[in-house]
């Protein structure tokens, strides 16, 4: 059974770390600006939330964390290989896990794969010009980790991105407080059983306890030199002249100008109708044209749906579209309204709580889906145009966020058999959203197959303010090939 996975336009304020820095809240299957890696797990939009989460939760709490025994959400081989490939980034990874390059596969196999029932309050490291880049952030429930030997997140599995630990002072969001010695059984939840499963703990590998809060995000400790091999000295690193780390260049010198990390593969995922949503914002359309979607103008604040609210107040989709409500029925005949910066409400204009077996997304150009996974017989899938209309309905099972019809074949919301897609650089998105990176490059994995990756932060929390009812939907619409509009 899956949740609700539309996510409201909102964001929190994470206390401790550095208090400077914007906080980002990251939706489901966004890898942002800096990632280490192309995804390496697949996030799970529609697990069910846990009842009365959120403040300090321990990392052995049960069911705090979901897990399919039979389907593991992130793979560590895959993670394993793309280090691998880039021995300098590798080694700026290690450095924030408290370890080695040489012993970052050891590492990376102690570790276990969750999806997080709850938001979450971490630091999340990127990687750019040869050091890491902390952002406190707060991932999304549905969001695909590992967790260490203690119960906490240590690395975003879309990203590749290691984890330090978060504190938050909003009481909606989780801050994990480690377990004091290794976890011997960690109770998750079964999003398939819908029940707790009981799976053995694993070592800690890097013999140092539970990973500290720091004041400036980091994990305490001198930072890890970079030999030529890619190895480590036995001395620490030498900071710069204003106190922060000198880069690493990519044959592990550190030379006057920051080294260029090296540019992950292309991901993609599925839109309505068969379009692709490249991970560097273009779409690629059904018939293979690439269409250039327009900049989010300055000031805007985006939404975990991939969408924005404009500097004057009024929310577009990513194609630049206003948006306006749309109203869903759900079975029985209930109306919900599904607000312009994402959240649920019902006819009252008071905002529901998560509905089981519910899936909303809404996709770049205002199209909305709405997947219903039915226990008591087949599962559905409704395609509304963005004033509310339904235009298509589609039956089968779905797993995922991926609906599969009586014949095995995957279905677009709008009724078209997916097709597998190639990508600008040689990759390929399967049917199932899986993403295949081209020959000779590194990384690849699953990404879900039908939210768009925002690339701006999220702004502090905001109140939801009307749609400009002046501006016409047509009139906003970016230009694609031709000058024809974007889908």
């Amino acid at each position: 059974m899956v949740a609700l996975a539309a996510a409201a336009g909102t964001a929190v304020v994470l206390d401790g770390v550095d208090r400077a820095e914007p906080v980002r809240y990251q939706p489901v299957s966004y890898a942002g600006e800096n990632p280490f890696a192309s995804p390496v797990g697949t996030d799970r939009p529609g697990v069910a939330p846990v009842p009365g989460a959120g403040g300090e939760q321990d990392g052995d709490t049960p069911e705090m964390y979901a897990a399919d025994p039979a389907a593991p959400v992130c793979d560590a081989d895959a993670l394993i290989a793309a280090l691998a490939a880039d021995p300098a980034r590798a080694a700026v990874w290690a450095q924030v896990q408290r370890t080695t390059p040489d012993r970052v596969p050891a590492f990376v196999k102690s570790l276990t794969p969750v999806v997080l029932r709850t938001e979450t309050a971490v630091v999340d490291h990127g990687y750019r010009g040869g050091v890491s880049v902390p952002t406190p952030s707060v991932l999304a429930a549905g969001t695909a980790v590992f967790v260490n030997s203690y119960g906490q997140p240590v690395v975003k599995c879309f990203s590749g991105n290691p984890l330090t630990p978060g504190t938050s002072s909003d009481p909606a969001v989780t801050t994990v407080v480690p377990a004091a010695t290794p976890i011997t059984t960690l109770v998750v939840h079964d999003p398939v059983g819908q029940g707790p499963v009981a799976q053995p703990g694993r070592p800690d590998t890097t013999g140092g306890g539970p990973v500290p809060v720091e004041p400036d995000g980091s994990t305490g400790g001198a930072p890890i030199p970079v030999e030529p091999d890619g190895g480590t000295g036995g001395t620490g690193g030498t900071p710069g002249p204003d106190g922060t780390p000198i880069p690493v260049e990519p044959d592990g010198g550190t030379g006057g100008t920051p080294g260029t990390p090296s540019t992950p593969p292309l991901t993609g995922t599925f839109t309505w109708d068969g379009s692709v949503v490249l991970s560097d914002g273009r779409l690629q359309r059904p018939d293979g044209r690439i269409v250039d979607l327009p900049p989010v103008p300055a000031g805007s604040t985006p939404l975990p749906d991939g969408g924005y609210r404009d500097a004057n107040g009024t929310y577009r989709n990513r194609d630049g579209s206003p948006r306006d409500e749309v109203p869903l029925t759900e079975q029985g005949g209930e109306v919900i309204l599904l607000a312009p910066d994402g959240t649920l409400t019902d006819g009252s204009g008071r905002e529901i709580r998560p509905i089981e077996g519910l899936t909303v997304i809404r996709g770049h150009d205002g199209f909305v889906t709405v997947l219903t996974d039915n226990p008591r017989g087949e599962d559905t899938l409704v395609l509304y145009a963005p004033e509310g209309k339904p235009v298509n309905i589609v039956t089968g099972t779905i797993t995922g966020g991926v609906i599969t019809d009586a014949g095995g074949r995957v279905r677009n919301p709008d009724g078209s058999e997916r097709q597998e897609t190639t990508l600008p650089d040689g990759g390929r998105v399967l049917p199932d959203g899986t993403n295949v990176p081209a020959p000779g490059r590194p990384g690849g994995g699953p990404a879900h197959p039908g939210i768009p990756t925002p690339t701006v932060p999220i702004d502090p929390p905001f109140t939801p303010r009307p749609i400009d009812p002046a501006s016409p939907r047509g009139a906003d619409e970016a230009s694609g090939e031709a000058g024809g509009p974007v889908v």
